[in-house]
């Protein structure tokens, strides 16, 4: 390989490209489809990698990442709870509990909303780092340094924060067309690049098409509607997804 592999606009192609996706296959991780095209999919795949290999984690490969992954001797990425479900899958667990749950007095006000003390606040990424506290066990962004946004004890109570961390640990997969539940949806109602609303997949019915779990909604945008519910979405609507994985030993 003579050129570094990282995210750009357009995104790099060519059988580089295909070489890395095989040989993180090869370590045990999941690239996305080997099809030549190094996406937000593969560069999350490269990260965990990186991470698990004691490297710079930046999801760039360059000489040290390619020595790492032409090892002769894989290095799986196993879970830190074999047989354990994901903890997307538990936090979702967690959400479908209390579905239709309302806020009430206040647009604003609900168990979710009270647990953080952040007031009369939109409250979608409360939900979400909240059941993964109480459904998992998991705090989003539980480590040293604590990233920008977190809340000690919580998680995440803003959407841009979430995926900030979520792309810097490896756990972001970009817009797939068929997310699998658990993985958490950051959505942006213009089509602009900054999430304003999140919730946690429940299924993919159909490519590009799949349903969700998520606070704070029930409007006709999707947010501000006070309940937590079921909603049925579109690819066009996310920026992308993060699936969040058990923490390496």
């Amino acid at each position: 390989m003579t050129r570094l592999l990282l995210l750009t606009t357009p995104e790099l192609h060519g059988p580089d490209v295909v070489s890395v996706q095989q040989l993180l296959i090869h370590h045990g991780d999941d690239p996305g489809a080997v099809d030549g095209i190094y996406g937000p999919t593969t560069a999350a795949a490269v990260r965990r990698f990186q991470k698990h290999a004691g490297l710079r984690v930046d999801g760039v490969v360059g000489a040290h990442t390619l020595e790492a992954l032409t090892s002769t001797t894989p290095a799986p990425l196993a879970p830190q709870h074999p047989g354990r479900p994901a903890p997307g899958e538990l936090a979702l667990a967690w959400m479908l509990e209390r579905v239709g749950m309302t806020a009430d007095p206040a647009p604003h006000h609900c168990p979710i909303t009270e647990e953080f003390r952040l007031g009369d606040v939109a409250w979608c990424m409360e939900t979400v780092s909240l059941a993964f506290k109480h459904g998992a066990n998991y705090i989003l962004g539980d480590s040293l340094p604590h990233p920008w946004g977190y809340w000690d004890g919580r998680g995440f109570a803003y959407v841009p924060a979430f995926e900030s961390w979520a792309k810097t640990r490896g756990f972001w997969i970009g817009r797939v067309q068929v997310p699998k539940p658990g993985d958490v949806a950051c959505y942006s109602w213009n089509g602009g690049s900054t999430p304003e609303h999140v919730g946690i997949v429940k299924e993919a019915t159909a490519v590009s098409v799949f349903d969700a779990v998520e606070g704070n909604t029930g409007s006709d945008r999707g947010y501000d509607g006070g309940q937590l519910l079921q909603q049925r979405r579109e690819l066009s609507e996310v920026v992308g997804f993060a699936r969040i994985r058990w923490q390496q030993p």
